[in-house]
């Protein structure tokens, strides 16, 4: 038994070890470990089967048999020069509007 002689509280042996509930001490904790730890083990061999492989990438894009021709289109950027689409011949050009309203 222990006894705190400050306050002369007399604690029982078998509520030693125990929170002011009578729980123990750090119970909380270790079933939610124990918990995690089971759903992990059995979650394990599963988690391979969840997902399918991906399709390459040359099986999801297709390239055109002729290529088509650029629009007819000029444009000038902020610096006053001139781009013509036709100019960049087999460059990629990506071309971008903002709008302010």
């Amino acid at each position: 038994m222990l006894i705190l002689l400050h306050y002369d509280i007399r604690i029982p042996e078998k509520m030693q070890g125990r929170n002011w509930r009578g729980e123990r001490k750090g119970g909380d904790m270790t079933r939610y470990l124990k918990i995690f730890l089971a759903a992990a083990i059995l979650c394990t061999p599963g988690w391979g089967a969840l997902g399918k492989p991906c399709q390459a990438a040359s099986t999801i894009f297709h390239s055109y048999a002729k290529p088509v021709p650029p629009p007819d289109f000029m444009i000038e950027d902020l610096n006053g020069r001139r781009f013509n689409f036709k100019d960049p011949s087999g460059e990629v050009v990506l071309l971008n509007f903002w709008a302010t309203w």
